[in-house]
Formats: structure tokens, sequence, C-alpha cells
């Protein structure tokens, strides 16, 4: 075997090169490697067959639209998937496919969208003299964090509030409520069973011994009394 050792090889004439003819193979040997330089580049026309590892570490590779086959991806994550009918944002599982025949998809929704009732609650209010509420305590609730009372108003957040916009195939973002309540004789200008104030995160009752549109006003001979209230979520789906 003939060896030529050379420190460069350029062409004869012009900028173009062949080495050997067709058929032939050129082998690297091992611990080997080609060397190309920043801005330099492998031109492939035919077929690149790579037998062990190709390592592109910290490369960009750029394959035309269309030239990559779903059959050659086994497993890993594909981030900032979309496809024709498909286009997915999320950032955490939400949608399960096995061969469970009990489970055969499972999807994950968030909490607004898991339940038509985003809370409940029974509130057992103490009054003063007056009929003004002074102190409120929870109980069979739902998604209820514990009541506060100031002048008058009773305030119980969510521990888990409603989306502010419709969810999917949803109509509305507006909560609405049923509202149940001990209360005095119906007299003019009265609301029995309202509320004060309902929000994405919270519902508020006005009991402060005096008569209104959205306040409470409870039998002046109790010192405690009751409010049943049953939150309904906004943005539940429609099926």
């Amino acid at each position: 075997m003939s060896e030529i050792k050379v420190d460069k090889i350029s062409p004869n004439s012009g900028t173009a090169m062949t080495l050997g003819d067709a058929s032939d193979v050129f082998t690297l040997p091992a611990n080997a490697k080609i060397d190309i330089a920043n801005s330099a580049e492998l031109e492939v026309n035919g077929l690149l067959e790579v037998k062990g590892t190709a390592d592109f570490t910290g490369a960009q590779v750029t394959l035309d639209d269309d030239e990559l086959s779903g059959d050659k991806i086994n497993g890993g994550t594909i981030s900032d998937f979309a496809s024709t009918g498909i286009d997915d944002n999320a950032n955490q599982k939400v949608l399960e496919v096995n061969n469970s025949a009990t489970n055969g998809i499972k999807v994950t929704r968030p909490f607004w969208a898991q339940t038509a009732c985003l809370a409940y609650g029974r509130l057992t209010v103490t009054t003063d003299g007056a009929g003004a509420a002074t102190a409120a305590s929870l109980s069979r609730s739902f998604n209820c964090n514990t009541p506060s009372v100031s002048a008058g108003t009773i305030t119980v957040t969510f521990t888990t509030g409603a989306q502010a916009s419709p969810g999917p195939n949803s109509t509305t973002s507006v909560p609405f409520a049923m509202v149940t309540a001990d209360s005095a004789t119906k007299a003019a200008g009265e609301s029995i069973g309202s509320w004060a104030a309902l929000t994405h995160s919270q519902i508020d009752f006005t009991v402060d011994g005096a008569v209104g549109l959205g306040k409470i006003k409870f039998p002046i001979n109790l010192t405690t009394s009751t409010i049943d209230f049953l939150v309904f979520n906004p943005a539940a789906p429609e099926f």
C-alpha cells in the first residue's frame, strides 16, 4: 500500500477537486476526524450513511418541511408542538392515552373546568341587638376560606377562583349564585336571600340590620342565623 504525506491538497486548476472514482471507498481511521471550520459547509448531494453516532450537541440542524417522518421518533418530548388539527400550548400533562379498557383517553382539566359548582357553604351568623353581623363561621363548605366580617359585611373568598374569561365551549364568564337565609317578614325594598357582591374570587353578604336591595335582614329576636349559598362556575364547559 502506497502512502502520500503532504500538508495540503489543492486543485490543479479552478476551485474544485475530485477524490477517486465512482464506487471507491475512503476510510477514516478510528479516532480520526474531519474538522470543518466555521462558515464552511459539507454539501452532501447523495446519501450520508452514519453507522455509529452522530453528535449534534450545540449545533443547529435545519431540515426541509415534511422531511422527518413520525415513524423515526421514539420517546422524548417535543416542545412547541402543533399539527393541522392540534395546537399544544400546555405546560403540564393534560391528556393521557393508554390501552386501559376503562381509561382509554384521560383528560386532566383545570379546576375551573372540572365542576359546574365553584363554591358552596353554610354561614352561621352572629348579630348584635340591632341585627348587624358581628361574626360568622362556615360549615358544609367547598372551595371556601374562613369568612371575615367588617361593618356588617360578610366576605367569603374562594380557595381557587374561577377564571375571568369564558372556558372552552362556555358562553359566559359571569358567576352567579343561589342564596337562602333566615329572614324577617319581607318589607318594601328588602331583598331576602341575596348577595351584596359576587366576583370570580369571592362573595359578599351585607347584614347590617338595615332594609335594602342586596341586603339580608334577620329576625330581630335571633342572635344567630344562617345563610346557605351555592356559587356556580361561570366558565364550566358545555358539552
